[in-house]
């Protein structure tokens, strides 16, 4: 048997007129009366507060050290400056890593589940009730969570890109190569190398909307907040 919400709290409101008629009832009741009532009230209590936790198994959230399960410490990678030098972490960064990765595991049905930030860069992930043969598969998802970053492409030169893959020359300064794995006309897997900027324009805490555009297939809608609007501006306007 379990109680929705709404009932549960027109029980306690029941209860609390009944608490107030037994402080009300002095005279009336004797004390015989009053004993009896108070008897009834705390036994009205103690059954309310069973059916407002039953089943058990399912209001009650058990912790890792009595369910069992797994710990996770997750380091947030900082994007590099035009030097290549690593920039300093924000806390709204972090903050949107770890809303990413809680929005991830819990597509994955994963329950009870706990994120907590730790230090400058990192967060800890606890999953109680998670068995041994689903701990492969959470790793993978936390390792391969998407990070959406736009930068600018290189293309001054078609031809450096492949060089730079080959060893025959290096990147430019300020660029960075990149492999994009897709596949040929005979769907065989193919890279193809990019020279990206290390400076990043946009990345996931400036968009405020993505989702499908279910007009164009595989087209990806994508809606930029105000600082994102800026940044995209300032960069495409330097653009030839």
């Amino acid at each position: 048997m379990t109680i929705d919400p709404q009932t549960l709290f027109f029980i306690g409101i029941a209860l609390l007129g009944l608490l107030f008629w037994y402080w009300a009832t002095d005279r009336e009741l004797g004390s015989f009366g009053k004993r009896n009532l108070g008897t009834i009230l705390v036994l009205f209590a103690l059954t309310l507060s069973v059916l407002a936790i039953f089943p058990a198994e399912e209001k009650l959230k058990k912790g890792i050290d009595i369910a069992g399960g797994s710990v996770f410490t997750v380091r947030v990678q900082a994007n590099e400056s035009d030097q290549g030098k690593p920039l300093p972490l924000s806390e709204e960064a972090i903050q949107a890593a770890m809303q990413t990765v809680e929005e991830r595991l819990n597509a994955g049905g994963i329950g009870d589940l706990s994120i907590q930030a730790q230090g400058k860069d990192r967060f800890v992930v606890e999953m109680s009730g998670v068995k041994e043969k689903d701990v492969a598969q959470i790793k993978k998802k936390l390792e391969t969570v998407a990070k959406l970053e736009i930068k600018q492409v290189y293309d001054a030169d078609p031809t450096l890109p492949f060089l730079v893959a080959a060893g025959e020359e290096i990147a430019p300064p300020g660029y960075k190569l990149y492999e994009l794995k897709t596949t040929d006309e005979d769907g065989l897997e193919v890279k193809r190398p990019y020279l990206l900027s290390k400076r990043t324009i946009v990345d996931g805490s400036q968009i405020s909307y993505a989702g499908p555009d279910f007009g164009r297939f595989g087209v990806v809608d994508i809606k930029l907040n105000d600082e994102g609007g800026k940044r995209m501006t300032e960069a495409t306007s330097r653009m030839e």
